[in-house]
């Protein structure tokens, strides 16, 4: 977990910093919140002086119940609960992404692809000798939309090279099964 601080300094301006990353094994609403409790009193944070928590919108962290928010708030009363707006606005790239059959199967063909050169050595060598960038195929998340970017985007910039590596290798008996799924990868 990376720890980010928002306090307001001596002349009232609001000042955010990070402060470390947390290591912690911890998935659970009621171990995490025990976990940042214990940093802020390492730290030498007094948790009656916070008036905010904000996180992602995982359930262990967000919930109204068992997560990270709600046992804070039992701590501490005025730490209110604010959903992190970047995590909002990434969920909704992820849910918009998820609703079209047309972006499902685009971003399926994506991981195919990932998929079909990362599971041999024998192809991954082959298509990354032809690049001409330090960028490699990538592959994607379901729930982080700049994962989905970043997978399309080192296609796109090396579409030509996976094209005719695709087209190679559904022309190669070498490649045995290889060549088969190549060949579908191409009609895609």
């Amino acid at each position: 977990m990376s720890q980010i601080i928002r306090y307001v300094d001596k002349n009232n301006n609001i000042q955010e910093r990070f402060i470390d990353f947390i290591d912690t094994t911890e998935k659970t609403g009621e171990g995490l919140a025990r976990v940042i409790l214990k940093k802020l009193e390492d730290d030498g944070l007094n948790i009656e002086n916070c008036r905010g928590q904000a996180y992602d919108n995982g359930a262990n962290m967000a919930g109204i119940n068992k997560g990270v928010q709600n046992r804070i708030t039992s701590v501490q009363k005025t730490a209110k609960f604010i959903s992190c707006a970047a995590h909002s606005l990434n969920l909704s790239g992820v849910h918009a992404a998820s609703v079209s059959t047309d972006m499902v199967n685009f971003f399926g063909i994506v991981q195919q692809i990932y998929v079909f050169f990362s599971g041999s050595t024998t192809r991954w060598n082959l298509l990354t000798s032809h690049f001409t960038s330090k960028l490699k195929l990538k592959t994607h998340a379901d729930t982080r939309w700049a994962s989905k970017y970043n997978a399309v985007h080192a296609l796109l910039i090396q579409f030509e090279h996976v094209f005719n590596t695709l087209k190679q290798i559904s022309q190669d008996k070498s490649f045995g099964d290889g060549m088969s799924t190549a060949k579908g990868l191409l009609s895609c």
